[in-house]
């Protein structure tokens, strides 16, 4: 008898293994041309790619508190303030932090608690514990090759 269900599971893994050692194979035969590599669906790199590029800009954060420890953030692009990422730009990286009104704003690099959003628009649920804080955060873009923007977009808000 035949068992369906193992020769099944066993193929899964023997295909991508099969897969990644004939495309890199395939990649640098010398006897293909970038058209066969095309036609195989192996990307050959001849149509000029090129890396991500770390964003110099920030992201235009709207944000709005929206009940008891809840806020809700926007994203948009400053070069034409659509709700959408920049191209080579994958995530926002907000870092934030809580201070009381009379103590001194952190800065970014003491705020400890950070967030990675792949949205433009996104949810922020705050820790009971922070409640009645004013809120301050730093949103930078995070590209494809997860590298970290150069600039960062500064904004508050209160925890009620």
């Amino acid at each position: 008898m035949i068992d369906i269900q193992n020769t099944r599971e066993a193929r899964k893994f023997y295909q991508k293994a099969i897969r990644n050692f004939a495309m890199k194979r395939m990649k640098t035969n010398g006897n293909m041309t970038d058209e066969d590599r095309s036609r195989c669906g192996i990307n050959n790199n001849s149509n000029g790619y090129t890396l991500s590029v770390i964003s110099k800009e920030s992201p235009l954060v709207h944000f709005k508190t929206t009940g008891i420890c809840t806020a809700k953030l926007a994203f948009s692009n400053p070069e034409n303030h659509k709700y959408c990422m920049p191209e080579g730009q994958d995530k926002v990286m907000v870092a934030f932090g809580f201070y009381k009104e009379s103590d001194v704003i952190p800065k970014e690099i003491d705020c400890t608690m950070t967030v990675i959003f792949g949205k433009s628009f996104s949810k922020m649920v705050f820790d009971a514990r922070q409640l009645g804080k004013y809120f301050v955060g730093y949103a930078r873009y995070v590209n494809t090759r997860n590298k970290i923007g150069k600039s960062a977009t500064q904004f508050f808000g209160m925890d009620t």
